[in-house]
């Protein structure tokens, strides 16, 4: 007998308190209806296929939604801390989120001149990546982003936080859509 999974979990109703300060986003950012925290992993294959549906959200509830990422690299993928700090010191010269697609494209790129050819390929300022990334409060950042997801929850990647509410894994669009619509 053929048994069919059960569908995915909606996201829970617990309202968790959803900081964004500090943090790279895209979509309304000053007065969302609907905020989105993102912790992800630049390493993790289920994360990289939930950009796709992350741009969808902001493509189609860009004037609604605030979608904010939160650096969430897995213990098991040795090579991601490095990748977040790489995102966090592009983050200072405005290029976030050219570099988060960089790095979801190039996951064999880690070794910190791979990560400093990324800098130069988007047209950074290499030195000043370069101290950004190496700057103890950059890892601190990492650290604290992971605090964050952890704390609200999240215990694998990706994990989202929709008005606080935990919707994990990389699901598809209408499920967003549909929790997204909930809130609004």
């Amino acid at each position: 007998e053929l048994k069919v999974p059960p569908p995915p979990p909606p996201a829970d109703h617990k309202r968790r308190d959803v900081k964004t300060d500090g943090l790279a986003g895209k979509g309304n950012l000053k007065n969302p209806k609907v905020t989105i925290v993102e912790c992800s992993d630049f390493d993790c294959p289920f994360c990289k296929r939930a950009t796709d549906t992350v741009d969808q959200i902001a493509k189609e509830f860009g004037g609604e939604v605030g979608i904010f990422f939160r650096n969430y690299p897995l213990p098991m993928h040795k090579q991601a801390e490095p990748a977040h700090r790489a995102a966090v010191a592009a983050q200072a010269q405005g290029k976030f989120w050219e570099m988060h697609d960089l790095l979801f494209e190039n996951r064999d790129k880690r070794s910190d001149e791979d990560l400093k050819g990324l800098a130069s390929q988007l047209g950074l300022d290499v030195a000043a990546w370069e101290k950004a990334f190496n700057d103890p409060a950059t890892a601190q950042r990492v650290k604290d982003d992971m605090a964050a997801c952890s704390s609200a929850d999240v215990r694998g990647a990706p994990g989202f936080l929709i008005n606080g509410r935990l919707l994990s894994g990389a699901q598809p669009f209408p499920v967003f859509k549909g929790v997204i619509e909930e809130e609004l």
